[in-house]
C-alpha cells in the first residue's frame, strides 16, 4: 500500500476546543488528509465557522454527532445535515431496526434531491471506552463483550447500513459476520509511545490497517503534537513497516 492509498483511510478527528489550534493543524496536514472527523463537543463551540474552515480546504466531513433518537427525530436531523456535503455519518446502533432504516431513507432521499453521493451511514457499536466490566457491572448486560458486539454488527449490516464504528481489536470479527465490502471505522488509534488514555480496546495504526480497516481515527496523537506533520509523516512510515 502506498502513502496515497493510506491518506485515504486516515481520518484526523477535529475534537479540539480551540479554533485557531484547528486550523494550524489543518494547515499543518495540508496535503495529507482526506477527510475531517466532526464531533458534536466541537460543533456545538465553533459550528459554523468549524464548518467553513474544513470545506474551504476541500475536505470530506465524518460528522460524528451519533444520531440516536425516535425514528422520525433522527430523520429530520439527518434531513438537515446531508446537505453541508457529509460524507459519513454516525448513527448510535442502540436505537433499533427502525430508527436506523428511518436514517438511511431520510440520507437517501435527501442526497437524490440535491443531486449528491449519499453519505455512508455507519453505525456505533460498543464505544472503546468501555469494556466488558463497564458492560457487566454498569449496564447490566449479561451478554460477553464479543456477542454484543455481534448482535450489533448483524443489525447493522440487516438494516442496510454501510459499515460500523467499532474497536480496532474487533475488526476480524466484523469480518467474518459482515463481510469484505461493510466498512470498518476504527477509533482508539494510537501510536505506539502514547498511553491510552481514555481508550480501552486500541491497536496502532500498522496494527489496524494490517487486520483490515477501512478508516482509521486519529486525534490527540496528532493535535496534541508541537509538530503534527512530523508526527503524522512518521506514522505512515510505521504503517508501511518502515523505520
Amino acid at each position: 500500500m502506498n502513502k496515497q492509498e493510506i491518506y485515504q483511510k486516515i481520518i484526523l478527528a477535529l475534537d479540539m476546543p480551540d479554533l485557531k489550534r484547528a486550523e494550524f493543524v489543518l494547515d499543518e496536514l495540508s496535503g495529507y488528509l482526506k477527510m475531517v472527523k466532526m464531533g458534536s463537543s466541537t460543533f456545538y463551540k465553533h459550528g459554523e465557522a468549524l464548518l467553513k474552515m474544513v470545506q474551504k480546504r476541500g475536505l470530506e466531513i465524518f460528522l460524528d454527532f451519533k444520531f440516536h433518537d425516535i425514528p422520525n427525530t433522527v430523520a429530520s436531523a439527518i434531513s438537515s445535515v446531508v446537505p453541508w456535503g457529509v460524507r459519513m455519518l454516525t448513527v448510535h446502533l442502540a436505537g433499533g431496526r427502525q430508527m436506523l432504516e428511518a436514517a438511511l431513507k431520510s440520507a437517501s432521499e435527501i442526497s437524490s434531491q440535491l443531486k449528491m453521493a449519499k453519505p455512508y451511514i455507519v453505525g456505533i457499536s460498543v464505544l472503546t471506552s468501555l469494556d466488558e466490566a463497564v458492560l457487566r457491572n454498569e449496564l447490566k448486560i449479561n451478554l460477553s463483550l464479543k456477542e454484543f458486539v455481534s448482535q450489533l454488527v448483524v443489525l447493522a449490516k440487516e438494516s442496510g447500513l454501510d459499515g460500523v464504528v467499532a474497536s480496532p481489536q474487533e475488526i476480524d470479527l466484523i469480518r467474518a459476520l459482515a463481510g469484505k465490502d461493510f466498512k470498518i471505522v476504527c477509533p482508539g488509534i494510537r501510536m505506539e509511545e502514547n498511553a491510552k488514555a481514555d481508550q480501552k480496546r486500541t491497536l496502532t495504526p500498522r496494527e489496524a490497517l494490517l487486520k483490515g480497516a477501512d478508516y482509521l481515527v486519529m486525534g490527540r496523537p496528532l493535535y496534541e503534537a508541537e509538530r503534527p506533520r512530523e508526527v503524522y509523516e512518521k506514522m505512515i512510515k510505521s504503517m508501511k513497516g518502515e523505520k
